[in-house]
């Protein structure tokens, strides 16, 4: 639940930031996609730690759901139960997926960090 509404706020803060470089941008204010630019530095750079944590949270979400799902595809084939590991089988590529992204998130972030965060 913790992470949730830290999620929640962060999701928030990330969309007040966005739309006011969008109200700026949308004034033809000069610079407004600079300034944009640079609130978004700022806060991605202040809540790295908050960010890479709650990426390890999905990752270690992810890892569990698939072993469950590696048992219920065990436990479906040791019955016979050939449709039912069909299903299991595509929740099983959509988790994988699902890592995946994760995976190339937390990548893209620590590069992108490691360029633009000072310190």
């Amino acid at each position: 639940m913790k992470s949730r509404n830290l999620l929640t706020g962060l999701a928030l803060s990330a969309a007040l930031t966005a739309g006011v470089a969008g109200t700026a941008a949308a004034q033809g204010t000069p610079g407004a996609d600079a300034a944009g630019k640079v609130a978004r530095k700022e806060f991605v750079c202040s809540h790295q730690d908050q960010i890479t944590e709650l990426m390890g949270q999905h990752k270690a979400l992810l890892n569990s759901r698939l072993a469950l799902l590696r048992d219920a595809r065990k436990a479906a084939a040791d019955a016979r139960a050939d449709a039912l590991v069909v299903r299991i089988d595509n929740r099983i590529a959509r988790v994988t997926k699902a890592q995946e992204r994760v995976a190339t998130r937390v990548q893209k972030l620590t590069t992108w960090a490691g360029q633009n965060c000072a310190g």
